[in-house]
């Protein structure tokens, strides 16, 4: 287990590998990046990396990054005062916040608890059961098998169905889902929250879009789509 103590914050980036130990590297940055303490150390079931201001103040600032590598299977916690998380190729449980940033998700297997406080989340080629969340930001679910929820306090939730195929004819025939999740990684969302689901990205499955309040601004649907919001055009 990986545990993520990030009390100075900064941009996170994880991904598994064939090892047996978990590597750090850290670039500071920013400010008051002198001011700041980065310890790495063994505890009991893994392993913990915890930052900090050596001194307290009213405010500081600092542009951190971490690029960790770690087991294929591994769980991971991460808290952390701000900054982006991303994590590739891990298998595990994932839980935790962020104060603000970017949640990405690619390649990764297991169940989910994570959330930020504000920034775009989203997830490719996932084996995910659980949530993901963002205080503001959208949310795009794509080609995840399990049962995945996303939720945002302002931006919209796209995720789509499986494809589906009709195989025989007449009283024959049956549908059935394509073989994997629905792979919407075509679909783009702007600052202003305009998506856009050309077909010529890829777009597989009838997307889904929800928002919580707001306008919802689609450019095209080309395979459909079923669209809710709680107050808006």
């Amino acid at each position: 287990r990986l545990t993520l103590d990030l009390r100075s914050g900064g941009e996170v980036r994880i991904h598994g590998a064939d090892v047996d130990r978990v590597r750090v590297r850290a670039t500071l940055g920013g400010r008051d990046w002198r001011d700041e303490t980065v310890e790495l150390s063994r505890q009991d079931g893994g392993v913990l990396l915890r930052t900090d201001y050596t001194h307290a103040a009213a405010s500081h600032s600092s542009s951190d990054a971490y690029e960790i590598e770690v087991p294929r299977r591994f769980d991971i916690h991460v808290e952390s005062a701000g900054g982006g998380v991303k994590i590739r190729d891990v298998e595990g449980h994932f839980d935790g916040h962020t104060g603000g940033g970017e949640l990405g998700l690619e390649g990764v297997k297991g169940t989910v608890r994570l959330s930020t406080g504000g920034g775009e989340v989203r997830t490719s080629g996932t084996e995910l059961e659980g949530s993901v969340s963002t205080g503001g930001g959208p949310v795009v679910i794509s080609d995840n098998r399990g049962n995945l929820t996303g939720t945002s306090g302002s931006g919209p939730v796209v995720r789509a169905d499986r494809p589906t195929v009709i195989t025989g004819s007449g009283a024959a025939a049956s549908a059935g889902s394509v073989n994997g999740a629905a792979d919407i990684s075509g679909v783009g969302v702007s600052p202003s929250g305009r998506i856009t689901a050309s077909a010529g990205g890829i777009v597989s499955g009838m997307l889904h879009i929800d928002r919580a309040g707001g306008n919802i601004d689609l450019d095209e649907a080309p395979v459909g789509a079923a669209v809710s919001t709680g107050g808006g055009r």
